[in-house]
């Protein structure tokens, strides 16, 4: 029990209306004595310090700021600045090409984070595989062997994939295949007689028909010097309309020998490719069923 004064005397109060009082402290918005539990003495105070205050927004500015700055790091891989505002990022400082660029400074002795040298070493590398690949015509195969990468050959495609070098398809890869390095002897049909025939100046010459090696044993006979498949001839096919390579049977100086059988002949795409060995200054000539074959005869082939 207590006394509080009042305009008239006093009146009484009780213990809890006492402990009230004692427990009053001020509103850090409004300065109002207050007993409630919270720091403020209502909800609309307590809102002015919330996050649709003024006060909140510019401390939540700053902290965003200060983020975006601790954004700012060094590569390292090319030793580039780099920060999130920064849109001029380069190619080996992509995402998810980290672990790659590192193998690649590693298989050709490239240091890292060097800025720019770093860089600029890695764009002279990525320009050379692409004047190897695209064109000199090597094969991916061939650039793995020349350089010592340690990657299986089917890991070579994914490997340009990376390097972002537009691959050749089967078909392309094939014809350069042939262009460069002919056709091999693992990939002709077996059911004609083939074999290696060794002429009289002691070199090797593949045969893929009992005429070619008859051919060879002629030439022989009469101490010719002679070479097979050794020119690689592109010429359009008017058939299929698409440019192939013709690989001659015998090459005798700017002579062209051509050995065919009935079975094998197809007059048609043999007139394409003598059209193109004439472009190219060479006499093309054809032994048909061991039989030479004028050009007339082969026209009339043709039914012409």
């Amino acid at each position: 029990m207590g006394l509080e004064p009042t305009s008239r005397g006093f009146r009484v109060i009780g213990i809890n209306t006492i402990m009230e009082n004692l427990n009053q402290k001020n509103c850090p918005k409004c300065q109002t004595l207050h007993s409630s539990n919270g720091v403020f003495c209502s909800r609309k105070c307590a809102n002015s310090r919330g996050p649709r205050s003024e006060e909140f927004k510019k401390a939540v500015k700053l902290k965003l700021s200060f983020k975006k700055i601790c954004k700012i790091t060094i590569s390292p891989i090319t030793g580039r600045v780099l920060s999130k505002e920064n849109s001029n990022v380069s190619f080996w400082d992509s995402p998810g090409k980290q672990r790659f660029v590192t193998n690649l400074c590693k298989w050709f002795n490239i240091s890292l984070g060097v800025y720019p040298d770093t860089e600029n070493q890695l764009n002279d590398l990525r320009e050379r595989l692409i004047h190897m690949y695209q064109v000199e015509k090597c094969s991916s195969i061939e650039i793995k062997e020349f350089f010592n990468i340690p990657l299986p050959n089917g890991h070579m495609p994914a490997f340009l994939k990376q390097l972002n070098i537009q691959r050749r398809n089967l078909k392309e890869a094939g014809k350069e295949r042939v262009f460069r390095k002919g056709v091999p002897p693992n990939s002709i049909n077996k059911k004609y007689k083939c074999g290696t025939h060794i002429d009289w100046t002691g070199n090797y010459h593949y045969y893929r028909s009992s005429y070619e090696l008859l051919m060879y044993q002629i030439l022989d006979n009469k101490r010719k010097f002679y070479q097979t498949e050794s020119l690689r001839i592109k010429y359009l096919d008017s058939q299929s309309n698409t440019i192939r390579v013709a690989i001659p049977d015998i090459t005798i100086n700017n002579l062209i020998i051509e050995i065919k059988s009935n079975f094998t002949l197809d007059p048609k795409n043999m007139i394409d490719k003598f059209i193109a060995y004439k472009e190219a200054g060479y006499r093309p000539m054809l032994i048909l069923d061991g039989k030479w074959c004028r050009w007339g005869e082969l026209n009339s082939l043709l039914g012409g």
